[in-house]
């Protein structure tokens, strides 16, 4: 019965998915640096990935119509301010698609949110009075308004509204070990990677515990050291198995379906896989911190096509981390050891 309703609800949510992405992105966002035409592949093959621009801190919003980034102050839960300040080695990145962008640092211990329609920074550090100390995961419910962090030094899962508002902690009945990457389906429920335990939590929007989701590939039934997690809008769940070298795919009824990639050296396997996500064309887009590249693949685990290599021009990586889709097929690539995340246009 549960998986029924848990189905029905998918399609439901879907249905109010799809409606949200009719609406037209704020012409005022400046989303690509046109000092930089880079695309893959080069032609002469038809390109299907452009780049975009990348974020760094405050500064990077300072020419953006040629205004000065209001970002300049640090604004924390308490209202307290002080001097901005630019990313150290971002982790997890989530977009609302029309400009709002939250990277979480754990070194830096706080939360960017970039506002690129209001050319500002502003940042989260404290949940429910206690400062951050190593804010991993992060994910967010478009259809409620929320964004959850979860925080792996702490062992918590914090919930906010889009202004900063807490609003409450998310946690199964045995709590967390450390929670790590983090996602919402179409319906609002909450999934966790337990990195330690190495399950997925499952919670209901209001924060109820639904199940515990663990590996069926291997013998006890767990992942071994599980990074992240993405939910496509048809409800199928992809998780980075990191240790052993898979993305594990679930479909709606949580029923295991296939797996993605193995351990190798060559495109199409993995070494260190991180970051997880799929557009609106179900590619599954997957991060490998040790060859600092992005591998997309189609459902059936096929290779269409790999980008990046160590470096920091756009387009290259040093242990880049957690990824995300946003309604209008916009990547963006939390690039840590080079303090940025770089955005990305998938195109038709």
């Amino acid at each position: 019965m549960r998986s029924f309703l848990h189905r029905a609800g998918i399609l439901i949510g879907l249905a109010l998915v799809l409606g949200g992405c009719s609406a037209s992105a704020p012409q005022d966002v400046r989303w690509r640096n046109e000092q930089v035409d880079a695309v893959w592949p080069e032609p002469p093959q038809q390109p299907r990935i452009r780049y975009l621009r990348s974020l760094h801190g405050p500064g990077d919003l300072k020419g953006d119509k040629d205004e000065k980034a209001s970002g300049k102050l640090l604004r924390s839960l308490t209202g307290t301010s002080e001097e901005g300040v630019p990313l150290r080695a971002p982790y997890g990145v989530a977009a609302d698609g029309f400009g709002r962008i939250w990277v979480t640092d754990p070194p830096a211990g706080i939360v960017h949110v970039f506002d690129l329609a209001r050319r500002k920074v502003t940042y989260l550090t404290l949940a429910d009075k206690a400062t951050f100390l190593s804010p991993t995961g992060i994910a967010i419910d478009r259809e409620r308004e929320r964004i959850y962090v979860a925080d792996s030094a702490r062992a918590e899962v914090f919930l906010f509204d889009y202004a900063g508002n807490f609003l409450g902690v998310r946690s199964p009945p045995q709590g967390f070990e450390r929670p790590a990457g983090l996602a919402v389906d179409p319906v609002g429920n909450l999934y966790v990677v337990d990195a330690l335990a190495g399950v997925v939590q499952v919670l209901t929007p209001e924060g109820t515990f639904i199940r515990t989701l663990g590996s069926a590939r291997t013998p006890n039934g767990r992942f071994s050291r599980p990074s992240n997690i993405s939910v496509d809008r048809h409800g199928y769940l992809y998780v980075t198995d990191s240790l052993n070298f898979r993305i594990e795919v679930f479909g709606p009824d949580w029923e295991p379906v296939r797996t993605l990639g193995k351990l190798g050296d060559v495109p199409g396997t993995f070494a260190r896989p991180r970051g997880v996500t799929v557009d609106s064309q179900q590619h599954v887009y997957v991060t490998d911190a040790a060859f600092d590249n992005l591998q997309i693949f189609d459902l059936q685990g096929n290779l269409l096509m790999h980008l990046g290599q160590n470096g920091n021009l756009p387009g290259e990586f040093s242990l880049p981390a957690g990824l995300y889709v946003d309604q209008f097929d916009r990547l963006y690539v939390a690039d840590s050891f080079n303090q940025r995340v770089q955005i990305f246009q998938y195109m038709e």
